[in-house]
């Protein structure tokens, strides 16, 4: 400033509104001993918290006050003055300082952060006209400043989910999202209704997931809620088809010569569907059980010899089904060892160069007697000491010729000859002795033991 008397400078804070802000200068002088000041005329600034684009700008003009005497700006060259800006936590001004070299209007900006609460901007006259301390100067004007917060918004129905398609007992899947201007973060994303799991990733985004049992359709509802607004909803359908079982091995176990029993194991991706099993044993006749009360297949005993192709059918609620088939042969039943071979008790002690008959009866399915057969005798000696003394009568007859037995109505018979046996091609000497007779198609050979002595 000139020397030869002091100055009266002005800063004028005139108003430039931006966007969403305004700045108002509370319309106060401040003077000092040295007769500067700052005085202005405007209105206050308002800010929104948190919005980057939310800026109040205004404009700092240094101009004479006009009444100390001197026309025009009173910043000489060499001279300055800085205005600083002291803002309310969360405000900042951009710059935080202003120097004046001359009569320049400059800019200065206010921004609000996140969390920032209104009060007031002090601009205050910090240096004199030459540059030194400003000792003496109080020239502040407070910039009233209010904050708003930023506007909240309802959330909305982002990314839609697809219905889901499969078959029960799979999982089937969907997936979601919604959105909210205020932040993802801030939604809570629940089920409404229907069927199955829903999980909230805790951005908007949300998976469902559901296993049936059983086939069958359905509807879900999700919905997000920011704690604000009304909850906005998102649906989609599903559908899970029915699964016919499935039939594993089909085994035939034989508890006879005519009597079989069947297992046919299945399982079902539908683990609430009910089940009906049929086993059509090949000869005219069925069986329909209910597999939950009685788990293996059922039994069946055959009246006629012959081999049989026995199905298993297996029907769900649903009339899903599935079927597989396993065979049984029967078999013929031979009878114990006739007389004069005791088959129990006491056992039959025969002299020495005595032919033995051994006979046996042999029956079908039918409870008939079979007489087709050639059922093979075979002869092992157990020991060489007989036990007790002669018991059965030596048999007056022709011996057999061979090992097969022949058919004499009603059975077979074979004579076994100890003087010249067919099994040694010797003869037989004392001790005890095992006969066997078997065929094919026997359940199980016939055998019993007997005694040649002197």
């Amino acid at each position: 400033m000139s020397k030869h008397g002091r100055l009266t400078r002005q800063a004028v804070l005139a108003t430039g509104i931006a966007a969403t802000a305004a700045l108002v200068l509370a319309g106060i002088a401040h003077a000092d001993n040295i007769n500067d000041a700052i005085a202005d005329g405007g209105t206050g600034l308002t800010l929104v918290a948190g919005d980057a684009s939310s800026v109040g700008q205004t404009t700092v003009k240094i101009v004479a006050a006009g009444n100390d005497g001197e026309p025009g700006c009173n910043i000489a060259a060499g001279e300055s003055l800085t205005i600083s800006f002291v803002t309310p936590a969360g405000v900042t001004a951009n710059p935080a300082t202003l120097s004046f070299t001359s009569c320049t209007t400059l800019p200065v900006s206010f921004t609000a952060a996140a969390g920032a609460v209104g009060g007031s901007v002090t601009a205050t006259i910090l240096t004199n006209q030459t540059g030194g301390p400003n000792s003496g100067f109080n020239n502040n004007v407070l910039i009233p400043i209010t904050i708003q917060q930023p506007p909240s918004s309802p959330p909305a129905a982002a990314v839609l989910p697809a219905d889901a398609n499969g078959a029960e007992g799979s999982a089937l899947t969907s997936s979601g999202s919604f959105t909210d201007a205020d932040g993802n973060s801030t939604l809570t994303v629940t089920k409404v209704s229907g069927a199955g799991s829903v999980t909230d990733n805790g951005d908007g985004t949300w998976s469902w997931s559901h296993t049936s049992t059983d086939d069958g359709a359905g509807t879900v509802i999700v919905q997000a809620t920011d704690g604000k607004y009304a909850p906005v909803t998102e649906t989609f359908d599903w559908t899970a088809s029915n699964v016919a079982p499935a039939i594993g091995q089909v085994t035939s176990n034989r508890l006879g010569a005519c009597q079989v029993s069947v297992n046919a194991p299945f399982t079902d991706a539908g683990s609430a569907d009910t089940h009906t099993t049929v086993i059509n044993w090949g000869d005219g006749n069925s069986t329909t059980i209910d597999p939950a009360t009685t788990p293996s297949a059922g039994s069946h005993t055959f009246g006629a010899n012959g081999t049989y192709q026995i199905g298993v059918t297996v029907t769900d609620d649903d009339a899903g089904s599935d079927n597989a088939a396993a065979s049984f042969a029967t078999q013929n039943t031979p009878s114990a060892m006739m007389q004069p071979i005791n088959a129990a008790g006491t056992k039959s002690v025969f002299k020495l160069g005595s032919t033995i008959p051994i006979k046996i009866t042999v029956t079908g399915c039918d409870g008939n007697a079979v007489s087709t057969l050639n059922p093979a005798v075979a002869l092992t000696r157990v020991d060489t000491t007989p036990d007790g003394s002669v018991n059965e009568t030596a048999a007056e007859t022709v011996s057999t010729n061979g090992l097969a037995m022949r058919w004499s109505d009603p059975q077979y018979i074979y004579n076994l000859s100890t003087k010249l046996s067919q099994h040694t091609g010797a003869a037989l000497t004392a001790g005890t002795y095992r006969v066997t007779v078997s065929d094919s198609s026997f359940t199980g050979p016939v055998t019993a033991q007997f005694d040649l002595r002197k």
